[in-house]
């Protein structure tokens, strides 16, 4: 399973789980570069105010 497809469930399950649980408009962020995915969630129930969920996914090394 490749970091792109762990990034797309979690970003799904993060994005589902916040639009079951508020009213709110939900923003989703995600950045990423060569060896990592930042995803981020937030539900804005008012301005400068909500949650934010956010995860880090990395390739795991095989430095040994």
């Amino acid at each position: 399973i490749s970091l792109v497809d762990d990034a797309g469930r979690m970003a799904s399950e993060l994005v589902a789980s916040a639009i079951r649980h508020t009213d709110a408009p939900v923003e989703l962020t995600v950045d990423a570069d060569d060896d990592m995915v930042r995803i981020e969630v937030r539900d804005a129930c008012l301005p400068g105010s909500g949650r934010v969920v956010s995860f880090e996914l990395g390739e795991a090394s095989t430095d040994v």
